[in-house]
């Protein structure tokens, strides 16, 4: 009996051993292999989120910090335009391009000589989103692009206009609407819009000089059919567009009122 349970035992070893040298040269052909290729299309498609995932989270934290500081550089340099759609600016589009290019040639290799972090992979890609938008959200709320600075004029009101947001009120008053983000060269921040009056046709170009960091707007200049107005007209244009009643136009339209109302 004891010579069959030793036999059984030895079998079983062997089996084991036999199991255990099939996968690791599984394991070191795959490695081989993949380490071998040219391209991962995984890693370059999703890369930072497949560093997370692949719980590498020193070069997932380097490659937002990188983009993070073309975000930067891009706004202290002057080149903060927008691309459409994804609101990032051209520099850091070509760094994040950079960067996918870079780990769809070396993700395999990344892959197979990462570091074993006792960290489930969900939660490395949990922590990976986190940290992607947190740095989005940073960069983008002290170092804006041209369409966030946009987007601030629309829903930002005007100090002698609390009432209503800029965007609506022109949007009404006005159509062919475009809006703009120029940049000065004294580094004044400026957004200019342009429309066509409902009204009677004129063509208006209306600037506004914009301090993000205080979310403050003031109204700059204001050209009709191509002729600079003046600071009054500028304001008799706003109180039509928002629709401000001065003291004798409520005294006209109550005298209207009575009017009627005798007929």
């Amino acid at each position: 009996m004891v010579c069959i349970k030793n036999g059984k035992q030895n079998e079983q070893e062997t089996d084991s051993r036999e199991s255990e040298s099939y996968a690791y040269h599984t394991y070191e052909s795959n490695k081989k292999k993949h380490s071998t290729k040219q391209w991962s299309w995984t890693a370059c498609l999703w890369n930072v989120f497949w560093l997370g995932y692949q719980r590498r989270f020193f070069s997932a934290f380097l490659f937002l910090l990188i983009f993070a500081f073309s975000q930067v550089g891009a706004y202290i340099l002057g080149w903060n335009y927008a691309v459409p759609f994804v609101n990032v600016t051209y520099l850091s589009l070509v760094v994040y391009m950079a960067g996918m290019l870079f780990l769809g040639i070396y993700g395999n290799q990344l892959y197979y000589n990462r570091e074993h972090v006792k960290t489930k992979r969900y939660i490395g890609l949990a922590a990976s989103l986190c940290a992607a938008g947190f740095f989005y959200f940073i960069s983008h709320y002290f170092y804006p692009t041209s369409i966030d600075i946009i987007k601030l004029v629309k829903r930002e009101t005007l100090y002698e206009y609390p009432l209503y947001s800029i965007g609506a009120k022109f949007e009404q008053y006005f159509y062919n609407t475009k809006w703009a983000y120029q940049r000065g060269a004294d580094g004044l921040e400026i957004v200019e819009f342009r429309g066509t009056a409902v009204s009677d046709k004129s063509e208006v170009v209306l600037q506004f000089i914009v301090d993000y960091s205080y979310k403050e707007i003031e109204l700059y200049t204001l050209s009709v059919d191509g002729e600079i107005q003046n600071e009054k007209e500028v304001y008799a244009l706003m109180d039509r567009i928002f629709d401000v009643k001065t003291p004798f136009n409520l005294d006209d339209e109550l005298e209207d009122d009575i009017e009627k109302k005798a007929l």
